[in-house]
């Protein structure tokens, strides 16, 4: 995962940056997981009925805390998807209920 100060969603207009208010606690009361290199991951499933078919939130921190990565993946994670082309309203609903979450935790911020 290559780590950016802005990043974006496929289809998505919003940016996202890392919150200046962040706090690595936060991050692994949230289930980041912290890696070997020191940065943060983490991987929630958008389809709460079956996981195994549906989409992921990838989200990665990096161990500074300045920079991110953002992308929506297939179950498998190896193949980047755009929810945001009308044929997954379902998946788009809970995305935009994880992001949130994590707006109101203070681990990402929207930009302009």
């Amino acid at each position: 995962m290559a780590f950016a100060t802005v990043d974006q969603l496929a289809g998505d207009d919003r940016k996202f940056t890392v919150s200046p208010e962040i706090k690595q606690f936060t991050l692994l009361d949230m289930g980041f997981k912290k890696l070997n290199n020191g940065s943060f991951v983490l991987k929630q499933p958008l389809s709460g009925v079956n996981p195994a078919i549906g989409f992921t939130l990838k989200v990665g921190i990096s161990k500074d805390l300045k920079q991110l990565k953002l992308v929506v993946t297939d179950a498998k994670g190896l193949r980047k998807v755009n929810l945001f082309d009308d044929k997954h309203p379902e998946d788009v609903e809970q995305l935009n209920f994880q992001i949130q979450n994590l707006i109101l935790r203070k681990v990402l911020a929207i930009t302009n």
